[in-house]
C-alpha cells in the first residue's frame, strides 16, 4: 500500500485530459495504480486501496466505472492513437533491425474467453469443471457452457514495442438476442479491427503483416486486408481447397521430401529477433536444443479457391511441445500468405510471431490481474478490459521512456520499476512534510488514515 499514485502514471494520465472530467482523472489514476500493484482478488474496492491519499475518492470510482459517459473503450483508442502516433516519430532511434524488416510491423489477432474457474461469477462467463479421474485418468478440465470472448489485436512494431489495440467484444448468440442486437462473429470483428486501423492511418510508410490461427482462415478477413493493402498470414483450414478442387493439406502431405528446404532458427537470431522480448537464460540448460527450431518446408504459388493467387507453405517442424517437448515427432501445417512473392522462410518467421499474443494474454491476466477479478457485471468487466489495455498501454510507454533501462524488461520487470518509482515518491513526500509543522500534522492525518485502513481491513 502507497501513500501517493506514482508520478509516471499521473504524467500519463494528464495526455489523456482533454477527454476526461477532473473525477474521471482521478478514477483512471486510481485504476491504473491499483491495476498495477493491487494483489489478489481484483475488485473496485482492492483497486481503490492501492494508495491511501486517494482513498477518498474511492467512493466515486465506483459510481464514475458505471456511468455511461465514461467511454473507456472511446479513452483507449484515444491513447492508443496518440501512442503509435509518438512511436512512428521514434522508431528510426531503435537499433538491432534487420533492414529488410525496418519498415515492417506485425499484427496479431486472436480471441480469449472469460475463462475462470468451477464459480466464476461473470454473466455468462465460461466455467470449467474435471472431468471424471475414472473414465479419464488425465483429470482434464471440459468447458461446461459457451461464454463471451474478446476479439485482440496486438501490434508488434519492429523495435519491440507492443501496442494492443481497441478490443472488441463476441457476445454468444443467446446473449445478442436477449439485448437484441446482432449477432457478429469473429471473423467480422477481426475485419472491424483491420478497417480501423487503416482508417487511422498512423502508419502510410510501414508494411504491415496479420497473422491469425486458422479461425481467422476467412475470405472475407483475405478481401478485407487486400482492401487495407495489409498482408494476412493464417494457416489453411483442413477443408480448404484449390482452384481447382483438390485438398490443400492433402497435397502438402503427398509431398516428397526431397523438395522440402531447411530452416534452423535459434531463439535471440531469428529475423524477427526484435519483435520479441525474451530473458536470459540460465546457463545450465542445455543451449544447443533450448529455442531451437527445425523447419522442413515447401513454398509455392497457387491458385486457392476464395482467395486467389496466394503463396502457400507446407511446413513440418520439431520439436512438438504438447503434452511435453518431444524431438522424435513433428509437426505439420499449412501457411497461406497473401503475398506470393514473401519467401517461405519469411512466412515461417513472421508466423511464430503470432506466440505474442498469447504470452500478452497471459500477462494480462496473471501479471495484471485480469484473470482475479470477483465482480459479476459483464459490462463493468468489459470496462475493466478497457482499463487494464491502458494500464498495459502505460507501461509499454513507461518502458520506452526509461530508455535502456527497461528494454527487454518482462511486464513483472515494468511493475517493479513502478513500485520502486513510487516507493520513492513517498519517500520524498515525507521528507518534505518533516520539514515544518503544518507539514507534520498533515503527514500524521496520513498515517493515521493508514493505520485506520489497515485495521479495518484486518
Amino acid at each position: 500500500m502507497l501513500l501517493n499514485a506514482p508520478p509516471s502514471v499521473k504524467r500519463f494520465v494528464t495526455t489523456l485530459r482533454p477527454l476526461l472530467t477532473r473525477p474521471q482523472l482521478r478514477a483512471v489514476v486510481m485504476f491504473i495504480t491499483g491495476i498495477v500493484l493491487a494483489h489478489g482478488k481484483r475488485s473496485l474496492a482492492s483497486i481503490g486501496r492501492a494508495t491511501v491519499r486517494d482513498a477518498r475518492y474511492r467512493g466515486s470510482v465506483s459510481r464514475i466505472s458505471r456511468s455511461a459517459r465514461f467511454r473507456t473503450r472511446d479513452l483507449f483508442a484515444a491513447a492508443c492513437r496518440d501512442f503509435i502516433t509518438m512511436l512512428v516519430t521514434t522508431i528510426g532511434k531503435h537499433t538491432g533491425i534487420v533492414h529488410s524488416m525496418r519498415r515492417t510491423w506485425v499484427l496479431a489477432i486472436d480471441d480469449v474467453s472469460t475463462v475462470r474457474g468451477l464459480n466464476t461469477k461473470i454473466a455468462n462467463g465460461l466455467s470449467k469443471a474435471r472431468k471424471n479421474a475414472k473414465d479419464h485418468p488425465g483429470g482434464k478440465t471440459i468447458p461446461r457452457r459457451k461464454s463471451h470472448s474478446f476479439v485482440q489485436a496486438l501490434l508488434l512494431a519492429p523495435s519491440g514495442v507492443r501496442i494492443p489495440l481497441p478490443r472488441k467484444t463476441w457476445r454468444t448468440r443467446e446473449y445478442a438476442r436477449k439485448l437484441r442486437k446482432k449477432y457478429v462473429t469473429k471473423v467480422a470483428l477481426a475485419c472491424e479491427i483491420v478497417r480501423d486501423l487503416a482508417k487511422w492511418n498512423l502508419l502510410p510508410d510501414a508494411d504491415i503483416v496479420v497473422v491469425a490461427d486458422n479461425l481467422y482462415d476467412s475470405s472475407d478477413l483475405a478481401r478485407t486486408c487486400r482492401r487495407a493493402r495489409f498482408t494476412l498470414i493464417t494457416p489453411a483450414d483442413s477443408r480448404r481447397q484449390f482452384a481447382d478442387g483438390a485438398n490443400i493439406h492433402e497435397r502438402g502431405l503427398k509431398l516428397s521430401d526431397s523438395k522440402a528446404r531447411r530452416l534452423i532458427l535459434e531463439a535471440g537470431s531469428e529475423g524477427t529477433a526484435s519483435y520479441r522480448r525474451r530473458t536470459a537464460r540460465c546457463p545450465r540448460i542445455n543451449k544447443r536444443r533450448h529455442g531451437r527450431r527445425e523447419y522442413r518446408f515447401v513454398h509455392e504459388r497457387r491458385d486457392v479457391a476464395g482467395l486467389g493467387v496466394v503463396g502457400v507453405v507446407y511446413s513440418r517442424k520439431r520439436p512438438v511441445y504438447r503434452p511435453e517437448v518431444s524431438w522424435e515427432r513433428e509437426s505439420f501445417k499449412v501457411l497461406m500468405c497473401s503475398d506470393p512473392e514473401i519467401p517461405g522462410e519469411l512466412v515461417i518467421e513472421l508466423y511464430e510471431l503470432r506466440w505474442e499474443i498469447e504470452v500478452f494474454y497471459r500477462e494480462l491476466k496473471s501479471g495484471l490481474g485480469l484473470g482475479q477479478y470477483t465482480g459479476t457485471d459483464f459490462k463493468a468487466y468489459e470496462r475493466l478490459v478497457d482499463l487494464t489495455l491502458l494500464t498495459f498501454l502505460f507501461l509499454e510507454r513507461n518502458r520506452l521512456e526509461r530508455g535502456a533501462e527497461l528494454k527487454g524488461a518482462r511486464l513483472t520487470d515494468l511493475k517493479v520499476a513502478v513500485e520502486r518509482e513510487a516507493a520513492r515518491s513517498d519517500l520524498a513526500f515525507i521528507e518534505e512534510r518533516l520539514n515544518s509543522a503544518r507539514g507534520r500534522a498533515t503527514l500524521a492525518k496520513v498515517l493515521k488514515k493508514l493505520k485506520v485502513g489497515k485495521a479495518a481491513g484486518a
